[in-house]
């Protein structure tokens, strides 16, 4: 007949006879698989062997001298430590000492310049007046540092009509409501109540508010150098205030008064920064200032903890 030849049909014996002969197919691929593996596994074994066999003994003594330095190196660190620590403890009872001295010879420099007035202010106002004072020099010399010392100078003129813009002026009242208040706090009841049971949130929304003000009277700063410069007067004005810068003379003028004219210097500090000193160059030598009252206040600490150094002894 014409019809073409059909395909055998697949009965269950050649089914189980093809599927058998596919597995001993795969059965031996792997076997070919596992036996490269062992051959890699095994030449790379013998080439460890023979590179730990081949080991000349120069090369043993290279390591030994390495190893050797390495621990004569820890062991000098560990000298050069222990040696300077008995000096560095002296340093801090230096530190101590210089900080007990600039306190004193600062408060006793203004204390010289109003009693020429016949005026002896209080110990608060005192210090207010010396930050006033400090800040103001540091923008004196960052405005010469960029005009006379610096090839890289930044364009920012001296400019009295920076000091003239609300900004300022909001900054000033903030600044002059914060103090006083702080000055009079136990004269106001709900807030000496509230500063009586938690000092430190009170003192902290303080801060705050005073950050908030000098970041805003910075005129035309960029805006990450005036947080630095707010961030580092608050920690200047935590030094002024409760660092060892007090005496026991008595003031002959009033609380009031010595407020009045500690505001005023505050004020005018302010103003020299707005009007004399240059962003950058004022924050390296904020930054420079910052560093080495930390540096001073570590020390002075460290010292009064007592501590010398003397070795163990020997059983």
């Amino acid at each position: 007949m014409g019809a073409s030849e059909e395909p055998p049909v697949p009965t269950p014996m050649r089914a189980r006879c093809a599927r058998n002969e596919l597995l001993m197919l795969r059965g031996r691929h792997m076997n070919q698989q596992e036996q490269r593996e062992v051959k890699d596994a095994a030449s790379v074994v013998a080439s460890v062997q023979t590179n730990c066999a081949t080991e000349t003994p120069s090369q043993i003594i290279t390591v030994a001298r390495s190893s050797l330095m390495s621990w004569f190196g820890i062991l000098g660190g560990v000298l050069t430590i222990f040696s300077n620590l008995q000096g560095i403890l002296d340093l801090a009872r230096w530190a101590h000492w210089l900080a007990g001295v600039w306190t004193t010879y600062a408060v006793g420099f203004w204390r010289a310049i109003f009693g020429v007035f016949g005026i002896r202010t209080d110990a608060d106002a005192t210090m207010m007046i010396c930050m006033a004072a400090f800040v103001t020099m540091i923008a004196l010399g960052a405005r010469v540092e960029n005009d006379v010392l610096t090839s890289d100078r930044e364009e920012w003129p001296i400019s009295f009509r920076r000091a003239a813009n609300w900004r300022v002026a909001a900054a000033t009242a903030i600044y002059l409501l914060l103090s006083l208040t702080t000055y009079y706090l136990y004269f106001i009841p709900w807030l000496a109540d509230a500063y009586i049971h938690d000092p430190i949130f009170i003192s902290a929304v303080a801060k705050t508010i005073y950050i908030t003000a000098i970041v805003i009277g910075l005129q035309g700063w960029p805006t990450k150098l005036s947080i630095f410069v707010a961030l580092s007067f608050a920690a200047l004005s935590h030094v002024f205030t409760y660092g060892p810068m007090r005496d026991a003379i008595e003031p002959n003028i009033s609380e009031g008064l010595s407020a009045a004219l500690a505001l005023g210097f505050a004020v005018v500090s302010g103003l020299s920064v707005v009007i004399l000193a240059p962003p950058r160059a004022f924050c390296r030598r904020l930054m420079f200032v910052i560093a080495g009252v930390a540096i001073l206040i570590g020390l002075s600490e460290l010292s009064t903890l007592g501590l010398s150094v003397s070795a163990p002894p020997v059983s």
